[in-house]
């Protein structure tokens, strides 16, 4: 897919464009209880934090994609296995073998010295525009931590080609550096007092975002883009905001 910039962004506007469910997309689940992790070292802190004695708990979700074309299926379906291994590029890794792969080096690398709730969930967005959009979710909280980690990862694909779309593929360099401005502007006003001078001139758009009907919704985790305290902040510029923005 080819840059289009503003004529892109036109045909998103005067198309009134809505988001269809084009693809079906199976679920294979694993949920796993590992309890070789535990030792003397967790069992205390357990006792300390008023916990029974717990397993590692591991939830990962494997996508199966069908609907249109079988080969563009499979390409979308393997970028998304990849992305779940962590991008680990090697077709010859299924589901049973990743997960199994997850747990082991899970414990190998904390030393049998915590206990963990982990989960890695998919869902399928809807495609807008010949564009299929996916959102990879990671979770979990380590036993006695201060509060639980989670983050999204959001991907995109051309329908035809089942090639990756990005910021960078909807946009010129220059009606980035616009839209980006503009957004500054936006997410600012929501909070004037979270923002100092060195957290706006590190913001940047996020390629976490998902398009649809009222505009393009910019996701970003916790820590993106400013502090803990900031939470998962989001944005929505509209249609005829980016048009606006584009236009000038």
């Amino acid at each position: 897919m080819k840059n289009t910039g503003i004529l892109f962004i036109v045909f998103f506007f005067m198309g009134h464009c809505s988001i269809s469910q084009s693809l079906e997309m199976n679920i294979q689940k694993f949920d796993i209880h590992d309890c070789s992790a535990i030792d003397t070292l967790t069992k205390e802190m357990d006792s300390l934090y008023a916990f029974e004695s717990k397993c590692n708990h591991f939830y990962i979700e494997w996508p199966s994609i069908s609907g249109e074309s079988q080969w563009v299926n499979a390409r979308i379906e393997q970028q998304l296995k990849n992305h779940i291994c962590g991008l680990i590029q090697n077709d010859q890794m299924d589901s049973v073998e990743y997960t199994n792969n997850l747990t082991e080096d899970f414990v190998l690398k904390h030393n049998r010295d915590a206990s963990a709730e982990w989960d890695i969930t998919i869902e399928f967005l809807g495609t807008f525009h010949s564009i299929h959009q996916f959102a990879i979710s990671h979770g979990g909280y380590y036993y006695g931590a201060a509060h639980g980690f989670g983050y999204s990862q959001y991907f995109h694909f051309n329908s035809i080609t089942a090639s990756e779309v990005g910021l960078k593929i909807l946009f010129s360099e220059n009606e980035l550096e616009k839209l980006s401005q503009m957004a500054i502007q936006k997410i600012t006003a929501q909070e004037p007092e979270m923002w100092t001078d060195d957290l706006i001139g590190a913001f940047y758009l996020t390629e976490n975002f998902m398009m649809q009907e009222s505009g393009i919704n910019f996701y970003y985790n916790a820590y993106d883009i400013g502090p803990y305290a900031m939470g998962y902040p989001e944005l929505l510029l509209t249609w005829e905001e980016i048009q606006s923005c584009l236009s000038h």
